[in-house]
Formats: C-alpha cells, structure tokens, sequence
C-alpha cells in the first residue's frame, strides 16, 4: 500500500541549512502548487532518502548542459518548506541566447517514480501558459533515484530578459501531463530564474516596504510604498511604481517584487488589516487625531493633527506630488493642482489615515 500512515507526523519541524536572502517559498506572482496536506513536508520522517521513509517525494537533483551559466543542483532532497516548494532566485542561476538547445537532467528520491515537467513563462504575464510555456515533461514516469534527461530550444526571436523557469514533479504522473499550478497527491516544485542575454546578478537588492496605515476601517484606504529599487510590481493587482494606494474591503496581503536588471528578483508581503468600525468611532479618531478640511476644496486646505506630523499628497495614479513636516496646524496652498481627486496621507505619533480629496 502507498504512503498510509499516522498524519501526526506532518508536524515535524524541518529546518532547512540552505535558505538564504537568495532563496524564498514565496511564489507571487506565480500560482502556488499544490499538493496534499499530507504530503507535505516531501520527506517523512526521516531526512531525504533516509531508509524508512514513508514519504520521499522530491526532486532530488536537477542540472542542466548546453547554457552559457548552467544549474547544477543535485542532490538538494526534500526543501522541508510550506507547499513542497522553492524559489531559488539567483542562487542557480540559467544564462542561454535566443536559440541555444538545452538538456535538463532531473532526478526524483529513492523510493518513488516522479514524473517531472518545466514551465518557463516565455511572455512575462506571470502565467505559466499551457500547452505552449510546458517546455519539457517526460513522457512517462522514471524509475525512482534513476536521472532522466530531456531537451528544449530557446525561441529564437525570444527577446533579452529575465524569465522565471518551474520545475515540478509529481508521483506517479507523466510529465507531459503536469500541470504547473493545480493538486497533485506528491511530489516537489522548484522555481529558477533564466537570464537570456542578460548576465546575472550575484548580489540581491536590499529593500523597505510600509503600509500606511497598516490597519483601516471598512472603506477605508491604505498607502503601499516601497524604497530601495527602482521597479516594483504589486500583487493583487499587477500595479505598478513605488506608491500604490488600496482599499481592500477585507485583510489582504500583498506582494511586491523588484525585478531590477542589476539584482536579484526579490519579493517582500505585508499585510492591510481591515476593521469593521462604527460611525462614532471614526468620527471621534479624526476630531482628536486628525484632520482636513474643506472637501472638496478649491485653493487651500487646512491641516490639524495632534502635534507633529508628516504628510504626503498624491494623485490618483499613488505618486507623490508633494511631502511635509507640519505641527498643529498648517495651511497648504494648492493653487498649482488642476482639478482632479487626490489622496492625502497623515501620520503622528497617535495615528495615521488616508484621506480622499476632491478639488474643485
């Protein structure tokens, strides 16, 4: 019989030696795979390939030949993390040109037959496309423990960039089967980066991500701000730029990743909490904390808060227009700004919020 044992043992705690800045188990933007709860972690109870182990479902190695950088990553066993899954971002890095053929080589555990599958997202919608973004899958199911290898051609007007590459495996399933995102019973995914014509990075880029606030009323608003690159993308959403401005209607997390050239592809998550609150309570925080006024407003507006505080005015798109340092009471002249909505955000040592604004 396969695999039935005491689910008590999904519990163990797996420390993984290897995680790094280069190395994550989130998946944003891509789908998260899936695989059964009680499958996870991808080796039980043992370390991988441990005699003894009811489940020993991974991809234990995977290189490839024919690059310019190839991945050699063999023997990596079970990565112990959430979803059997891994990013290894620049850790192993793939550098190929338009048109170059490539041999990947894959090997599962020793105990279970895997057939395995890669996925690269040729048009960079975050979507692993199927069929035409399945490159390679095997066309059966390979003895366990035994290396399989298959090829794949770079398209050959694909343009310069940076491609994220899936490999995944899965019991007992063919690869030309595998599907990159929905359940499968067993198995492992992991994530690389492909860099055609473009060298790749050594250094990941270090960053800062805030919300603001980072907890709002149903209704409300939340600035989403991050510093340190030059390109970011938000998810939900797919926005774009430094500054994005939400209004979830219930607590949601969002991710950022940068994608510079000259670093690593780093994503970072915060989270906007969403309270339900009654009109008494919103009413009572502005009048002691903050407010402005009028609104909608022509060619000033009055700004109150409890002592000092920073604001920041932004269009509708989330960019800044301008920032200041005020205290008490300032009055701000907006002669320069056409007619349009804006958001203003406030934050003092008591409290921060989002205001929506109309100038008329």
């Amino acid at each position: 019989m396969r695999k039935y044992t005491k689910l008590f043992l999904i519990l163990i705690c797996f420390c993984v030696s290897k995680m790094n800045s280069q190395i994550s188990n989130n998946p944003a933007p891509y789908c998260q795979s899936i695989y059964s709860p009680s499958a996870i972690p991808c080796s039980q109870p043992g370390s991988s390939n441990a005699a003894g182990n009811f489940i020993n479902d991974f991809i234990n190695g995977f290189y490839t030949t024919g690059a310019i950088i190839d991945i050699n990553n063999s023997n990596s066993g079970c990565s112990g993390l959430a979803n059997n899954y891994i990013y290894y971002d620049c850790s192993y890095p793939l550098k190929v040109y338009a048109a170059q053929t490539l041999t990947c080589n894959f090997q599962s555990g020793n105990v279970y037959g895997e057939g395995f599958a890669v996925f690269i997202d040729w048009n960079q919608n975050n979507i692993f496309d199927i069929p035409t973004e399945r490159v390679c899958g095997t066309p059966g199911v390979p003895s366990a423990g035994t290396w399989y290898a298959m090829t794949y051609t770079i398209p050959s007007s694909q343009p310069n960039g940076i491609y994220r590459m899936r490999v995944r495996s899965a019991y007992a399933t063919a690869g030309n089967t595998i599907d990159p995102c929905l359940n499968y019973g067993y198995g492992e995914v992991e994530d690389y980066n492909v860099y055609i014509g473009v060298t790749p990075p050594t250094t990941p880029i270090s960053y800062t991500v805030s919300a603001n606030p980072n907890t709002i009323c149903s209704g409300g608003s939340s600035i989403l701000s991050a510093t340190g690159a030059t390109s970011y993308t938000w998810q939900p959403g797919g926005f774009l730029g430094p500054n994005i401005l939400v209004s979830p209607s219930s607590t949601t997390a969002y991710t950022v990743t940068t994608n510079d050239t000259s670093t690593c592809a780093v994503s970072k998550t915060l989270s906007v909490t969403v309270n339900t609150c009654t009109f008494l309570e919103q009413k009572q925080f502005f009048e002691n904390s903050l407010q402005i006024m009028p609104n909608p407003f022509n060619e000033e507006l009055i700004v109150k808060v409890n002592g000092i505080a920073e604001i920041k005015f932004f269009n509708s798109l989330g960019q800044i227009l301008f920032e200041k340092t005020i205290d008490t009471e300032e009055k701000i002249h907006t002669e320069s700004l056409p007619k349009a909505m804006y958001y203003v955000s406030i934050n003092n040592k008591d409290a921060s919020h989002v205001f929506k604004i109309i100038k008329n």
